[in-house]
C-alpha cells in the first residue's frame, strides 16, 4: 500500500530552489494533531511543540516512512 501525504506536497512547493534530495523538515502539530510544515531542518534547536521528520525523494516524489 502506498500512502500520499499532503505534507509531501507542501515540501515540494516550498523547496523549488533546492535540489530534490533526501532531508528533514520541521513540523508542528495543530490543535487537531495534524502536522503542519514549518521549515526545512537546518539542525538547529526546535521550538516547543516542533518535531523533525525525515523524508526521501524517490522517482521525483517526496515520501515519508510510516510505522504501518
Amino acid at each position: 500500500m502506498a500512502l500520499r501525504f499532503q505534507l509531501a506536497n507542501q515540501v515540494v512547493r516550498r523547496d523549488t530552489a533546492r535540489k530534490a534530495d533526501d532531508g528533514r523538515i520541521v513540523v508542528k502539530p495543530d490543535d487537531k494533531g495534524v502536522a503542519r510544515y514549518v521549515r526545512h531542518d537546518a539542525g538547529g534547536p526546535l521550538a516547543p511543540g516542533e518535531l523533525r521528520m525525515r523524508y526521501r525523494v524517490r522517482e521525483g516524489r517526496v515520501k515519508f516512512a510510516t510505522n504501518a
